[in-house]
């Protein structure tokens, strides 16, 4: 157990003595085949081609463009600083000798390595962010640990038979034609036997011996021998008639069915047992790396203090909800931030491992920034890191600082790319001029106004009208923008005597005639 143990240190000590993962850069540089001997131009070769991959190192980290002559000192001294550098390929190319080549560089000893020269003064440290991280801590089996189990399982089986047809109904009507049709043969064969009676007496009566003979018998049965065979007719024909009847009558209706059913269903819900932590670990660890890079990084204790008071808050509720325009412009005009970021970072504790008497576990966190004034987004990043520790506390401080070690120096190259770009681009602006009845001179002079200004391009008129203008353009530079706005406005001869106002919320700069947000108060009678 004792070797076990010292195993598992000495493997921790030399995971832990592991340097950050370097950014690999690829430079290439060339040189003219006939500038001296073979091993003089492979080594011109390389050295410019180091440079070029110093340069791009130094752009990467600090957003800076050190390839003119000025800097050309400092990139040699930043140069001589890197060691880890590997000779890719080695050509002729027409008239010259190219070299690629791959350097290793750490944005950090960039940054440390041209901290206080000239290149860094250019470096806009003018900007502030104010950062809001929520953290949380959790373990794998209260992850996996279901709050709710249900399972329902349903099955239903049968079948129905049902007979509508008239057929039971057409037989029944036939059956009393027939009785009825029956009947009227009897009453006929009644009569026929009452007059073969009533025959056999007048016989009688006509006979002088009050009898019939044999042949007058037998002229009666005949005729009552033909009664009988017409009878058998008529009831041979209605049981003729009959039976067409009832086939008239009969439709067959009959509905049949049979079903049977089976469901199953298994719903499972996981509970969320994330619950916030009194150590932040993350965002110690993230903001002590971005000041690395000389971002201005404000504390978010006094403004979560100040806009939310002593109500208790989730950043994903307050992302998500109607606050959060207010919170950002809280942030902007209260807190002075230039940037708002805002992430979670959620400790999973893994299993406890006997073997090494240490707990694993997992960060997870996500971070995004973007701009108070527009809010446009300037970074966004997530990403995961794993360690372990001989308790939940100690591994989520190893783990939070490797994964602060791979966001930070993406997040910084994105903010300090922003700023840079934004100074050498330029920064859009919308510009308003309000009124009533605003004569087509003073409009037309306002629009002429911000074309001049120094350094505006992309001025492009969006409205205009009798209550006022709108105008959007870029400006470059550092100057306050209502100044450059006010300044050039006044200075138009359309304006002289005019009394103007204005205000500045993010990067929309409004002007007004006499007055914004009202109407102007009246002058003062004479008496």
């Amino acid at each position: 157990m004792f070797k076990k143990k010292n195993l598992a240190a000495a493997l921790c000590a030399v995971l832990l003595a592991v340097p950050a993962v370097a950014d690999t850069v690829i430079g290439e540089g060339r040189a003219p085949l006939g500038a001296g001997n073979a091993s003089a131009v492979r080594n011109v070769a390389k050295q410019e081609a180091v440079r070029d991959a110093v340069l791009k190192a130094i752009k990467d980290a600090t957003a800076l463009d050190a390839s003119g002559d000025r800097f050309a000192g400092i990139v040699g001294e930043v140069a001589k600083q890197v060691q880890d550098i590997r000779v890719m390929s080695e050509e002729a190319v027409g008239n010259d000798f190219l070299t690629r080549v791959q350097v290793n560089v750490d944005r950090k000893q960039i940054k440390n390595a041209i901290r206080g020269t000239e290149l860094d003064k250019l470096n806009d440290r003018s900007f502030s962010i104010l950062m809001l991280v929520d953290e949380f801590v959790t373990s794998t089996r209260d992850l996996n640990l279901p709050l709710e189990e249900l399972t329902e399982f349903k099955y239903d089986a049968g079948s129905s038979f049902r007979d509508k047809s008239i057929k039971a109904n057409a037989a029944s009507a036939s059956s009393s034609s027939a009785a009825a049709y029956s009947g009227s043969i009897n009453a006929a064969s009644a009569q026929s036997a009452r007059l073969d009676a009533s025959s056999q007496g007048s016989l009688a009566a006509a006979s002088p011996h009050g009898s019939l003979h044999a042949a007058d018998r037998s002229a009666v049965k005949g005729s009552a021998s033909s009664s009988s065979s017409l009878s058998a007719k008529e009831n041979y024909a209605a049981a003729a008639s009959a039976k067409s009847a009832s086939s008239a009558v009969d439709a067959r209706n009959v509905a049949a069915n049979s079903h049977e059913t089976a469901s199953y269903k298994h719903l499972v819900k996981y509970q969320d047992t994330s619950k916030p932590t009194n150590r932040p670990m993350f965002l110690g660890e993230f903001a002590g790396r971005l000041r690395d890079y000389d971002l201005r990084l404000l504390d978010s204790s006094n403004a979560r203090s100040q806009f939310f008071g002593n109500k208790p808050i989730n950043l994903a509720l307050l992302a998500n909800g109607a606050e959060m325009t207010k919170f950002s412009e809280f942030a902007r005009t209260k807190a002075n931030a230039d940037f708002l970021l805002m992430g979670s970072s959620t400790v999973v504790a893994g299993d406890y491992n006997s073997a090494t008497g240490a707990i694993g576990c997992v960060v997870n966190a996500e971070v995004k920034a973007f701009a108070t004034a527009g809010g446009e987004v300037i970074a966004s990043i997530a990403d995961s890191a794993q360690a372990s520790g001989p308790n939940i506390e100690g591994c989520a401080a190893v783990a939070s600082k490797k994964i602060a070690d791979l966001m930070a120096p993406v997040f910084a190259s994105g903010a300090l790319g922003y700023w840079a770009d934004r100074s050498a681009r330029g920064r859009q602006y919308t510009v308003e001029f309000k009124g009533t009845n605003l004569a087509l001179p003073m409009r037309m002079a306002f629009a002429k106004a911000l074309r001049d200004i120094d350094g505006a391009t992309a001025v492009e008129k969006k409205e205009d009208g009798p209550d006022g203008v709108k105008v959007t353009l870029t400006l470059k530079g550092k100057g306050d923008a209502m100044e450059q706005v006010y300044g050039a406005v006044s200075g138009q001869a359309a304006f002289a005597g005019k009394s103007l106002d204005g205000t500045v919320n993010g990067e929309m700069v409004t002007l007004c005639l006499d007055k914004c947000g009202g109407t102007a108060k009246p002058a003062a009678k004479k008496r």
